[in-house]
Parts: structure tokens; C-alpha cells; sequence
């Protein structure tokens, strides 16, 4: 997931730190437009697992790891709600230059 996101996020040429610093600051924003999209996608049952999960505090790469086991194109839902964040900051940062 992480890869994902620096690339629809353009900041690849970012050092490993500022590549991290910047994902901690705007990865929740994403990730909770990734979870519900994703939790619409997945029947109950699978809901119910994925709960267990995040009540159990599962490491993020575990999580990551079975919404990709569990969704088919999860990568691709990372990668526009990662698209869809910095669509809105473009066009907040226009905003705020005007």
C-alpha cells in the first residue's frame, strides 16, 4: 500500500523520510476513504474478520495484507482515493493562492 500511495501521491523523489513524514500526515485521510470503499465491497463475513483485526490492533501490514487478499482490486482503490486526496489539495492550495 505504501508504494501505492507515493506514487499516485508524485512524491517518489522524496528522501525514504520525507516520503514517510509525508504519508503519516495525509495517510489517514486516505485510508479511511480506502476502508469504505472497501467495506462495501466485502460480504459480511469477511466484514466481521476484518473487524477482528482492527478491534485486535493487527500491525498495518497485516491489514493491508488481507483487504489485498480479500479484494481484488485494492491496489487500484488505494491508488484513487490517493488520486482523490490530492485532487482536493491541488484545488484547496488554489484556492488559498488566489
Amino acid at each position: 500500500m505504501q508504494q501505492s500511495m507515493v506514487d499516485a501521491l508524485g512524491i517518489g523523489a522524496l528522501s525514504a523520510e520525507d516520503q514517510e513524514s509525508t504519508l503519516d500526515a495525509v495517510g489517514g485521510a486516505i485510508f479511511a476513504g480506502v476502508m469504505m470503499r472497501v467495506l462495501d465491497l466485502m460480504p459480511e463475513g469477511k466484514q466481521d474478520e476484518l473487524e477482528r483485526l482492527l478491534d485486535s490492533k493487527a500491525d498495518p501490514e497485516v491489514i493491508f495484507g488481507y483487504l489485498g487478499d480479500n479484494i481484488s482490486n485494492f491496489a487500484q482503490i488505494i491508488k484513487e482515493e490517493a488520486d482523490k486526496f490530492k485532487t482536493g489539495m491541488d484545488a484547496r492550495m488554489k484556492e488559498l493562492m488566489e
